[in-house]
């Protein structure tokens, strides 16, 4: 018998039951109730950890949404210790366990249909908070200067400003926030009523900034376009008028949607009736009118019938709202009509003092005479007026206000501007600014009348900005600037 083995595990078990049989105070655990096989046995992992680990997003997703039945119906832990004294009375699992969660069947058939749901209510806040700051108009400070009061003139200006919503450019870059601070330094101390075209506040914070500047330096007063959120499917139209002076009534109203990416555009036309001094008004309009999108070959196009029914809701605006006084009625801004003419043989530089037919046929819808079409005379309303071009009657012609050329060095005409302007319109030549106005009964004059180019080059730079900018001028269209004395 001596000469029998016993296995290892036997002789450690004999050798360890000598070594403890003076000891009773130590309790007898085998091998197969040490803590250890307990604890292992109790804590081994959840059976969403026996998926292969996720690489990608919607693996990560998965594991997510696994886990969450595991959580709920887990009825166990495993804890490291018990006391020696008092680990022959339970196991640690019967001993340390928690009251298990099981989810009613109804309940557990839609767990994820639920957690999707949630899921959805959160992006949908997420979205709509993110909405609320960047297409709502901001909060504007109190005015910290009193409201100005003209003595014998008041300075106005239009231009279109080029500022259309993040992402739409035609080059690789418009220099959006530059040029919006370029305005703020160089534009806006030189005048007392601004109208702007193209200043879009959709998803951008370049309008509420540009507003929020002008009210520090006295403009005191401002009417705009409604903004638009994603949902509606549209931008805003992007109108802005600013003035030093009391702004006493508004009025906005927004066109039938234009005509390809004007689709997007609701465009339309702001007024304001401007007190310059007491008793003494004057009636501000501001538009920008459908774009044309390709060659203008006769009036039967669908761009210029478009423009036309534009203006004939403008001048129901102006019917409306000026129709009962006789104070002087200014009409401003991109009215995207070509007043020049182009002949063959004709140079670039050379002016037109001709008007072409759109241009007429803008006017006579404005005034409320209509035009006569195939025997019929269309867009007549009984209420008229006479618009005046204060810019040709200035000039003796119909200036370039977007595309415009110059001589360079070589004597080659080449275009004046290459930054902003879409390769398309480049060397276009177009009068499509206009400035037209009737004083009616009132005492009041246009003199003064100027296109506005704003060359960076023209402009006396603070000593804190960089004399090389990316732009040679403030917009792809110049702007007109004028004075109205009183």
């Amino acid at each position: 018998m001596s000469d029998i083995q016993l296995p290892e595990d036997d002789e450690e078990q004999q050798l360890y039951e000598r070594e403890t049989e003076n000891t009773p105070e130590t309790p007898l655990i085998r091998r197969s109730q040490s803590h250890e096989s307990i604890i292992s046995t109790l804590s081994a992992p959840p059976a969403y950890e026996l998926y292969p680990p996720a690489t990608t997003w919607s693996g990560r997703l998965l594991n997510f949404f696994r886990r969450i039945p595991t959580r709920f119906t887990q009825s166990s832990i495993a804890l490291p210790t018990l006391s020696d004294d008092r680990a022959d009375e339970r196991s640690i699992s019967s001993r340390f366990r928690i009251p298990q969660l099981e989810l009613h069947p109804r309940i557990a058939r839609w767990r994820y249909p639920i957690v999707g749901l949630c899921v959805l209510c959160i992006t949908i806040f997420s979205f709509l908070l993110f909405c609320s700051i960047f297409f709502s108009p901001a909060s504007l400070p109190s005015p910290s200067v009193p409201d100005k009061i003209a003595n014998d003139t008041a300075k106005f200006l239009t231009l279109n400003i080029f500022m259309r919503p993040p992402g739409v450019k035609n080059n690789w870059s418009d220099y959006k926030d530059d040029r919006t601070d370029f305005i703020i330094r160089h534009v806006l101390p030189n005048y007392d009523v601004v109208s702007f075209q193209e200043s879009f506040g959709f998803g951008s914070r370049r309008k509420d900034h540009l507003i929020r500047a002008a009210r520090e330096m006295g403009y005191n007063h401002h009417v705009e376009s409604g903004r638009k959120y994603p949902w509606q499917i549209a931008v805003d139209g992007g109108l802005l008028v600013l003035s030093r002076f009391p702004i006493k009534d508004s009025r906005l109203i927004e066109y039938p949607r234009g005509r390809h990416s004007d689709w997007m555009a609701r465009k339309g036309a702001i007024y304001a009736q401007i007190e310059c001094k007491p008793n003494s008004l004057v009636h501000l309009y501001t538009t920008h009118a459908q774009a044309s999108y390709q060659q203008i070959t006769s009036l039967w196009d669908d761009d210029v019938r478009t423009r036309m029914n534009q203006f004939s809701w403008l001048h129901s605006l102006i019917a409306e709202t000026s129709g009962k006084d006789g104070s002087a009625v200014v009409l401003n801004g991109d009215l995207n009509v070509d007043a020049a003419v182009h002949k063959e043989k004709s140079s670039p530089t050379e002016p037109s003092e001709e008007s072409s037919e759109e241009y007429e046929f803008m006017k006579a819808v404005l005034s409320g005479e209509g035009k006569k079409i195939n025997g019929k005379v269309e867009y007549e309303d009984s209420w008229k007026i006479d618009l005046k071009d204060a810019v040709y009657e200035s000039y003796g012609f119909h200036p370039v206000t977007f595309g415009d050329v110059k001589v360079d060095e070589y004597g080659m005409v080449v275009p004046a501007e290459t930054v902003l302007t879409d390769a398309d319109e480049l060397m276009a030549v177009q009068s499509i600014d206009h400035v037209l106005w009737s004083p009616r009964q009132s005492n009041m004059n246009i003199e003064g009348v100027r296109v506005e180019k704003f060359m960076v080059a023209d402009t006396h730079l603070d000593n804190d900005e960089d004399e090389e900018k990316g732009y040679t001028q403030v917009s792809d269209h110049y702007g007109i600037s004028y004075v109205l004395r009183l």
